[in-house]
């Protein structure tokens, strides 16, 4: 069943969309710029939900401030690591997770490695991380990555700069590229969805 939520963030909310497990897991999925029209409702977060929710996770997809109902304006990328935080701690009160995911697609790949050490460095998927439009610089160390997914002809996220990216980041780090696909993954979900459920971990049982 999936649920619309409200996030307390700062002195505003943010929307949500939430589907429930029986397991003390949870996934934080992000989305696309929001300058360029992204929001929760893109094809690719979905397919991150499906994924995650296949693997006995909940779910938590939510628009960054400025996005939708959300409250708040566009921040730049540095103010939105602060909504994840938020969804984040939503997942801590609401769901009682114990093991929380933060993984995303695109400009929310990006806003999740900023937030990651603040995290605690928690366990993340990325896919299409923009590696070649926006500055990943600062991010040298990412001991939760396990799954990096380029596409072949992503001009946002160059397949080779992403693989040096993840594998800096975390040498052991699955590196995955999907074939004749862009950034966009328009045509290639299946894959997508095949590389996600392949490499996801399964959640654990709730005691």
């Amino acid at each position: 069943m999936i649920e619309s939520v409200k996030i307390p963030c700062e002195d505003f909310f943010l929307e949500g969309r939430l589907t429930r497990s029986r397991n003390r897991a949870a996934a934080v999925i992000t989305h696309p710029h929001p300058l360029y029209g992204g929001d929760m409702h893109n094809p690719v977060v979905e397919a991150l939900e499906k994924a995650y929710s296949d693997k006995g996770f909940s779910t938590l997809a939510f628009n960054f401030r400025g996005v939708g109902a959300s409250g708040g304006s566009h921040g730049g990328g540095r103010a939105e690591v602060k909504d994840v935080f938020a969804a984040v701690d939503f997942c801590k009160r609401e769901l009682n997770a114990a093991n929380i995911h933060s993984s995303g697609y695109s400009f929310g790949a990006w806003v999740n490695c900023l937030a990651s050490e603040a995290l605690g460095h928690p366990p993340m998927a990325l896919v299409a991380p923009p590696v070649t439009f926006l500055d990943f610089g600062s991010i040298i160390s990412l001991p939760g990555l396990f799954l990096a997914v380029a596409a072949q002809y992503d001009d946002f996220a160059l397949p080779e700069q992403v693989e040096s990216f993840a594998k800096h980041a975390n040498p052991n780090a699955c590196f995955v590229t999907l074939a004749n696909a862009d950034h966009f993954f328009f045509l290639h979900l299946p894959q997508l969805a095949k590389a996600l459920a392949d490499n996801l971990p399964q959640a654990a049982p709730a005691l």
